[in-house]
């Protein structure tokens, strides 16, 4: 299975980003956007820490899938299903149990509400919380009332309908359409020395190639990749080499516009101690071995 987080880890994380907001940020880089992006690069191996990319244009297309509760293909695997295309369709997350989400009131107190019965509000914590997998592979269970979100490498609304459609024809769910589009957001975490040249996936290009194998020793799921000059590379392969000052994107959990006067916290899909794990050299050879 993919790597999850529930809400307890959700909690634990934000406090530790929390404690980060005061660090020293280093030079600023331009972006292809004509704007600037303060980056914090090279980022100690020690001490990785998180970014939030600001820009929304250009970011190409990414859709929400719903799986209803009477779904009749329950227990298939995401393999079982052929949902992975080689022509530019990227399961980014699945968020499951998501009927209740946290939020906080305006004194910061934690709270959950029902995003089926928006009216219904609770203190308790429900014993189904939200979790989070983020890391999807060919061998992920999919389950009713999963939400499924895919990312494609096109801007063209015609061919982004042609993946939509085969989405729902593989699920055996209702048509999708623009209102499954979802304004994808992203954290960024920077790719430590020892990582380049090394390829994505699990396997090297020529001899004495490092591969890193993120999706599945890691649990990190790249969904791009911003150079040092600024390019931004979406829906990178397993083939695809990490260079020099690279920063690498995941995607963030869509917040939900259903919380009304709550505020709700944005939710990391990047477990930070994975992070740690790629950036210290040893904790990093180790996990390959």
């Amino acid at each position: 299975e993919g790597k999850r987080w529930n809400l307890d880890r959700v909690e634990t994380w934000c406090k530790q980003v929390g404690t980060q907001g005061g660090a020293t940020k280093g030079p600023k880089q331009k972006m292809r956007h004509s704007m600037t992006l303060t980056l914090k690069g090279p980022v100690l191996d020690s001490d990785p820490v998180l970014e939030r990319w600001p820009y929304h244009h250009g970011v190409p297309s990414v859709f929400g899938v719903f799986i209803p509760a009477t779904w009749d293909r329950k227990g298939s695997t995401i393999g079982q299903l052929g949902l992975i295309r080689d022509f530019g369709l990227q399961i980014l997350l699945i968020v499951r149990n998501g009927t209740w989400k946290m939020c906080h009131d305006h004194q910061n107190k934690p709270l959950y509400v029902n995003m089926t019965n928006e009216d219904e509000v609770s203190r308790m914590k429900p014993e189904l919380l939200m979790e989070v997998i983020t890391s999807p592979n060919l061998s992920t269970t999919l389950k009713a009332e999963d939400w499924i979100y895919f990312g494609l490498k096109t801007l063209d609304p015609n061919k982004r309908q042609e993946q939509m459609d085969f989405v729902a024809d593989v699920l055996g769910v209702r048509e999708l359409n623009e209102q499954n589009v979802v304004a994808a957001e992203f954290d960024l975490f920077a790719f430590p020395s020892h990582c380049c040249n090394a390829v994505l996936g699990p396997n090297p290009l020529e001899a004495g190639q490092n591969a890193l194998h993120l999706r599945n020793k890691f649990c990190i799921n790249v969904a791009g990749l911003v150079h040092a000059d600024g390019a931004v590379l979406w829906w990178p392969g397993a083939d695809v080499t990490v260079r020099h000052g690279d920063f690498g994107f995941v995607m963030r959990v869509p917040q939900s516009q259903r919380v009304y006067e709550f505020f709700e916290p944005p939710l990391p899909a990047l477990d930070m101690e994975k992070v740690k794990l790629l950036s210290d050299e040893d904790s990093f050879r180790e996990t390959l071995a």
